[in-house]
């Protein structure tokens, strides 16, 4: 079919001041050096030997002899299932930037939670993060990331939420962030601003650029997008507009794939 995205390459931005400003403070800025970190919160306990063989955390006595143990997370009456591919997808995106000589560390399962995305995006240059999306259907509209909970019960874990009004108060220094979550550009219209939404957030919060999604994803495509798209970036020197059109074009010609799996995915910025 003939794809618009076969002709052109596409970003959005809310307002033509907004992208002007972006511009003038995009030419001022120092060259950053290259630093990327992702969060995965998988969702899903690992089994024991993996966790010994990872080296990241002990394991609680209790779990010794369990084979695996399942950590979906509840928020609200909504029940969220793991997402087994998501940390293959940032484990394949860190390796891109090692093998590159770049900076780059990864938290998964229990370490990706709320308080340690707080402390260590600051000063990263990519931020990227595969997570379930989260959005209220009250009146406050309210929108967020669900990163893993401190506890490893299956019970209500509204602490495991990075909300928008969270995102605003971040003070970040990217110049990209991949929000790998569904509806991660959905949220409340509001009258004179438009879509309050996470994209939003990580642009107030010094942001340059965001990837972010229209709908809802699916977690094995959405690996496979994200892992080219920042292959594109890093090894192939695209810029993001270009990486973005290429990794779209990459999904078009693959078998089992179709427009569901890729057209979500949109960029905010240059």
């Amino acid at each position: 079919l003939p794809y618009l995205i076969n002709a052109f390459k596409i970003s959005y931005h809310y307002s033509a001041s907004l992208f002007y400003h972006q511009v003038q403070s995009q030419n001022t800025k120092q060259k950053q050096e290259d630093s990327f970190v992702g969060f995965a919160p998988v969702y899903q306990q690992k089994t024991p030997l993996q966790a010994k063989a990872n080296k990241e955390f002990v394991v609680p006595q209790e779990l010794e002899n369990i084979s695996a143990h399942s950590r979906s997370i509840r928020i609200g009456d909504q029940n969220y299932a793991a997402l087994v591919h998501s940390e293959e997808e940032v484990n394949e995106v860190q390796k891109i930037f090692e093998q590159q000589e770049k900076h780059s560390e990864s938290f998964l399962h229990e370490l990706a939670t709320v308080e340690q995305f707080k402390k260590v995006v600051k000063g990263k240059k990519y931020i990227h993060v595969a997570a379930h999306g989260f959005e209220t259907k009250t009146e406050s509209g309210l929108t967020g990331i669900i990163f893993s909970p401190d506890s490893k019960e299956d019970i209500q874990q509204e602490d495991a939420v990075l909300y928008l009004p969270d995102m605003y108060g971040l003070q970040l220094d990217a110049d990209l962030v991949v929000l790998s979550s569904c509806k991660s550009g959905i949220g409340r219209l509001q009258g004179g601003e438009g879509m309050m939404a996470m994209n939003r957030g990580f642009l107030a919060a010094g942001a340059q650029n965001v990837v972010y999604t229209l709908f809802k994803i699916y977690d094995q495509a959405s690996s496979e997008f994200v892992k080219y798209f920042f292959e594109q970036i890093v090894v192939h020197q695209k810029n993001y507009k270009e990486a973005l059109q290429a990794s779209k074009q990459y999904m078009i010609q693959k078998e089992g794939f179709t427009p569901k799996h890729w057209a979500g995915f949109v960029l905010i910025g240059q």
